[in-house]
């Protein structure tokens, strides 16, 4: 039974990383081998975040020094300071002459190289070639990944623990709630689904959004109220248990209207409970949401688009079932844990 590390944010984090290692360490993976988990921060305030960034790397070499057994360190990161800050735990991990994988999570590997001069980039591009392997989430950042590094890589999609049959307790009939989870900010498009809020208001088609994650919620509230849509949006805050279990019972669409995205866990757990996804043409996404088939996708920004999607959704309650349909069978198809725990299984035997 082979060893396994997972340095990771704290699993009781908010953010994806989190929620993918959570599921993958209560998964039928901990009977295949032995895993253990090493944080390497705590999703708190800035304060506790950097005293435990600190703490981790004090403690991180006599706790290599301790479970000499390890084999494989799976490294679960993005790109930007969070590859350099688990940078630090590949070089000890090659110094202890463990195998070292890393998992990008990341959804700006292209922007983060052109945003760095050369010099920065050579750097950054040697510290790539240390690990034994890459973990991408999906074919089109394997072509992404691969010209940055010689490392082998492997394709492997965030995986979903809960699906449910494709009514999944959801009454599409006359149901006009439309979700959001996530980090409230640019990057997901936040300030895009108020606009399309009002877009929708001005057709006096009935629809209110819900709202769940952290961020800068008042910053988008007081946009709301500029735009005179606050009274067909609820914020939530961060959401879990019951309280997300209710928003999935009682919303018929999914929207995520992204800019920059890796896989979001968010559009595959919401797939896994029957949603129709409307959603962007960025990076992994039409890999997860087909176009017509399980929901819509759109280019980032196309207000008029992301509109006339929900309108025509909501217009036709057997269209949504079907669609609800189709992205349960995608996530059992492609998503599914038993199939995301084969591919590690094979990830780790291979190196």
């Amino acid at each position: 039974m082979k060893n396994i590390l997972f340095v990771s944010p704290t699993l009781d984090g908010m953010g994806g990383i989190s929620s993918v290692v959570r599921t993958l360490m209560n998964s039928d993976l901990k009977n295949r081998c032995k895993i253990s988990h090493y944080s390497s921060y705590v999703d708190k305030s800035f304060y506790h975040k950097l005293i435990s960034i600190i703490t981790g790397y004090i403690k991180f070499p006599f706790f290599l020094l301790k479970n000499r057994d390890i084999e494989i360190v799976h490294i679960h990161g993005s790109m930007r300071i969070s590859f350099l800050r688990k940078s630090y735990y590949m070089l000890l991990s090659k110094l202890a002459q463990k195998t070292v994988i890393y998992h990008m999570h990341s959804s700006m590997v292209n922007e983060y190289f052109d945003r760095n001069n050369k010099f920065k980039g050579a750097i950054i591009k040697k510290l790539m070639n240390q690990y034994d392997a890459f973990i991408v989430l999906s074919s089109y950042w394997e072509q992404v990944v691969k010209k940055y590094t010689n490392s082998t890589i492997f394709v492997t999609h965030n995986p979903v623990s809960e699906i449910n049959a494709p009514s999944c307790s959801k009454n599409f009939n006359d149901n006009n709630n439309v979700l959001f989870l996530g980090e409230i900010g640019q990057r997901k498009g936040v300030h895009d689904l108020i606009k399309v809020a009002k877009e929708l208001k001005n057709r006096n088609t009935d629809v209110h959004f819900h709202i769940g994650g952290n961020g800068n919620i008042d910053v988008y509230k007081k946009q709301a109220d500029k735009l005179n849509v606050s009274e067909t949006i609820t914020w939530y805050g961060w959401v879990r248990g019951e309280e997300k279990e209710q928003l999935y019972r009682n919303c018929s669409i999914y929207f995520l209207p992204s800019y920059f995205e890796g896989l979001p866990m968010s559009i595959l757990e919401a797939m896994g409970k029957g949603f129709p996804v409307i959603s962007t043409r960025v990076s992994a996404i039409p890999e997860s949401v087909i176009h017509q088939r399980n929901g819509y996708i759109y280019s980032p920004g196309d207000i008029t688009g992301f509109a006339n999607g929900i309108e025509h959704m909501l217009s036709n309650p057997k269209l949504l079932f079907n669609m609800s349909r189709e992205s349960v069978k995608i996530i059992n198809e492609k998503f599914s844990i038993e199939k995301i725990v084969s591919q590690l299984y094979t990830v780790y035997n291979s190196v």
